[in-house]
C-alpha cells in the first residue's frame, strides 16, 4: 500500500534562487526529518561550479545541481535510515536515471553500499496528489520550522570534493 511509503520533497529548488535556503524533507504522517543547505553555501557552490556564460553549459549545470540534490538525499536518508525503508521521491530534480546514478556515486565516495540496496526508492508520478513532505520542506526552507540537520562547513567541503571527483 502507498501509505507505508515515506515522501521526500524539496523546499525551494536548488537552482531557482541561489540566494535562498533550500531544504529536503522526508515525512510519513507525524514522523519527519529534514536537511537544509544555507544560501551562503549555495552561493559558494555556484561560484565554484556553475558556468553562466554559454548555453552549452546548461547540461553541465544540470549535472551539478543533480549531484548537490543527491548529496542532500543521501544525507537525509542516512539520517532517517532506521525508520525509512520505502520512499516516494518527488521529481524536483531529474531525470530519474541521473538521480540514481549520482546517488550511487555519492555512496561510493563514502565507501558504502548503494543506499538503494537498503531503501526502496520510487519516483512520484506527476499526476499524483501533493507530497506529504512538501509543507515541511517549505517551512524548513523559509525558517518557520527547525531543520533536523543543517549542512556545516565540513559537509560543504565534502560536497565540493564529490563535485570535483564526479563531474
Amino acid at each position: 500500500m502507498i501509505n507505508e511509503w515515506f515522501h521526500i520533497d524539496l523546499g525551494n529548488q536548488i537552482n531557482n534562487t541561489w540566494n535562498k535556503d533550500s531544504a529536503l524533507a522526508v515525512r510519513k504522517k507525524d514522523v519527519y526529518s529534514s536537511i537544509k543547505i544555507k544560501s551562503k553555501d549555495k552561493k559558494l557552490l555556484k561560484k565554484k561550479f556553475i558556468l553562466e556564460d554559454l548555453n552549452s553549459n546548461i547540461k553541465h549545470n544540470r549535472r551539478i545541481i543533480t549531484i548537490i540534490y543527491c548529496y542532500l538525499l543521501f544525507k537525509l536518508l542516512k539520517l532517517s535510515e532506521e525508520a525509512v525503508k520505502k520512499v516516494n521521491v518527488c521529481k524536483d530534480v531529474g531525470p530519474e536515471w541521473a538521480v540514481n546514478k549520482y546517488l550511487s556515486k555519492v555512496c561510493k565516495y563514502y565507501n558504502e553500499e548503494p543506499i538503494t540496496n537498503k531503501i526502496r526508492i520510487k519516483f512520484r508520478k506527476s499526476s499524483s496528489k501533493k507530497s506529504e513532505a512538501h509543507r515541511i520542506a517549505r517551512d524548513v526552507a523559509r525558517g518557520r520550522k527547525k531543520e533536523t540537520y543543517c549542512l556545516n562547513e565540513q559537509d560543504i567541503n565534502e560536497l565540493e570534493d564529490i563535485l570535483r571527483k564526479i563531474q
